[in-house]
């Protein structure tokens, strides 16, 4: 699974990152779905340490409507 994708925004640094592994599952989506999110700006991803992709726990909470 590869995200090319690099939203930059500001986000609270001592918020929970979840792997995008983790993100797919709470989702309940399929990859190319997180991936088209991403591109379409639906969903913000961000880099973390070692180029490693994560999603704001923010983020999960606003798709599940929290």
């Amino acid at each position: 699974m590869q995200f090319l994708i690099c939203v930059t925004f500001k986000y609270n640094k001592m918020e929970k990152l979840y792997r995008i592994k983790e993100a797919l599952e709470i989702l309940g989506v399929h990859p190319k779905t997180l991936q088209r999110w991403a591109r379409e700006g639906k969903i913000r991803v961000v880099r973390r340490v070692g180029d490693i992709r994560g999603i704001p726990e923010s983020e999960i909470r606003r798709l599940l409507g929290e």
